[in-house]
């Protein structure tokens, strides 16, 4: 609450008094149609409940129908009877899907050279998987599985300089790993 109106505003104060009284009423009183589902001509049809266009069960209401919620359902689980398996099977998925992220993965071992190149491609590769979620031979070859570029992770004359000129020209957003100076 805002507190008293002013004087010159006595007409308001009685509006917003007469509001709040008959806000009070309607939460403690149903209204006329809380037991009644809006339902548009295209969910009639859906819903199989043509046959009942013009009948007192239907009001009509604006673009559509006010109908009983005893008989939209009844006629919901009619017309789809294997909704509530469906949600149940797609809640199920949702858990294992949960589960099998929240497992524990086996931890493939980095190589000693370029590293942090090989822990970019394996998420590049993870996040691919479950985006396009395809079977694993139609995934492409990474490089870390290539034995064309195994000496790339191998031998330490293929090391990226990660702090040198042209590495940084070429990726500007890079993270550093020098450590900053301090001022003496």
């Amino acid at each position: 609450m805002l507190g008293p109106a002013p004087k010159w505003s006595s007409y308001l104060e009685s509006v917003t008094e007469e509001l709040d009284e008959s806000f009070k009423q309607t939460e403690a009183a149903p209204s006329t149609y809380d037991d009644y589902r809006f339902v548009t001509r295209d969910e009639v049809s859906q819903l199989g409940l043509s046959h009942l266009l013009g009948t007192p069960v239907m009001r009509a209401y604006m673009h559509g129908f006010f109908v009983d919620n005893r008989l939209y359902h009844k006629a919901k689980n009619l017309a789809d009877p294997f909704a509530y398996d469906r949600y149940r099977q797609q809640v199920v998925q949702k858990k294992l899907e949960e589960e099998r992220k929240s497992r524990i993965s086996i931890a493939k071992k980095l190589p000693k050279v370029n590293a942090r190149l090989a822990t970019k491609l394996l998420e590049d590769k993870e996040k691919d998987v479950d985006e396009n979620e395809k079977k694993a031979e139609e995934q492409p070859k990474s490089l870390l599985d290539d034995d064309r570029f195994a000496s790339l992770f191998k031998d330490d004359r293929f090391k990226i300089d990660e702090e040198s000129e042209e590495y940084r020209v070429l990726h500007p957003n890079a993270p550093t790993t020098q450590k900053p100076r301090k001022p003496n």
